[in-house]
């Protein structure tokens, strides 16, 4: 059996902070799209940076974001086993 070492509060803290900017992530994903899809910019230049922030930019940052969101997730369940299993608390 392998030994696991943790800090509750270190490992909770972690945990928040991917909660938090995994939503710092999506809510600038976000104002950054409504922002382009407002702004008044009508060239050839215009339509290939809109087109290269939906085909690119953006799904890489919403990429980032979900694996944010997919790791904070693994975190979390570490730490409730880590606790059930020390009859801990959180």
């Amino acid at each position: 059996m392998s030994q696991v070492n943790l800090n509750i509060e270190s490992l909770t803290a972690t945990n928040q902070t991917f909660i938090q900017k995994a939503q710092e992530l999506e809510d600038l994903t976000n104002f950054v799209n409504n922002t382009l899809q407002s702004t008044e910019w009508q060239s050839p230049a215009a339509e290939a940076f809109r087109g290269e922030w939906q085909q690119s930019y953006m799904p890489s940052l919403q990429n980032v974001q979900r694996a944010m969101v997919q790791y904070q997730t693994q975190i979390a369940q570490q730490l409730a086993r880590y606790i059930a299993n020390e009859g801990l608390s959180s």
